[in-house]
């Protein structure tokens, strides 16, 4: 005896187009990396974004009376050496300067609850006047330290805490790496 088949065929599920994307989104996601880029006017943050990027420096930003406006972004895929698929995502925020309105927009594009983990702080100062560095690097840093407090939520602590973590490890494991290196002695494992 034959089966009969029925004539329609079954009916999709209703999120089929969004579990097909989930899926694919989710398999091809993109790490991605920040760097914050802090200081004065003038001081060369414009430069070095450039450089990080590996981005030609446009002629407005050599003009050294450039008006910078709430926050500079730039961003630039990190690929393989092939050149074809993309390793990470590199953005690159720039402040212009230690202004309230300027620093206040920071945690609404760098919340430090996701995104401490994965931004670098390089703090710029001026090198045509020396004197200032230790006030504005305690200015900065103290900038720095309320941001990274973020909320004070628990989950901020937490990251606050890893991230603490994972720094003296590291720092412990280079300067053990470079005494060994200095020193020849053998690595005991």
């Amino acid at each position: 005896m034959e089966e009969s088949r029925s004539s329609t065929p079954e009916a999709p599920p209703q999120d089929l187009w969004s579990s097909i994307l989930d899926s694919v989104s989710s398999t091809r996601s993109i790490p991605s990396k920040q760097v914050l880029i802090l200081g004065q006017p003038s001081t060369g943050k414009s430069l070095l974004a450039s450089a990080l990027l590996q981005k030609p420096v446009s002629d407005g930003d050599k003009d050294e009376s450039r008006t910078d406006f709430a926050l500079g972004y730039d961003w630039a895929d990190v690929r393989d050496d092939g050149d074809e698929d993309t390793l990470a995502r590199l953005s690159v925020y720039t402040v212009p300067s230690d202004a309230k309105a300027y620093t206040s927009l920071l945690p609404h594009f760098l919340p430090p609850k996701s995104t401490l983990p994965h931004t670098a702080v390089v703090i710029v100062l001026d090198w045509t006047r020396p004197w200032t560095f230790v006030e504005e690097l305690e200015m900065w840093l103290r900038w720095v330290e309320q941001w990274t407090k973020g909320d004070g939520s628990r989950e901020v602590e937490i990251v606050r805490e890893e991230n603490r973590e994972r720094l003296q490890y590291k720092y412990i494991y280079s300067i053990t790496q470079s005494l060994m290196r200095t020193h020849s002695l053998p690595l005991r494992t």
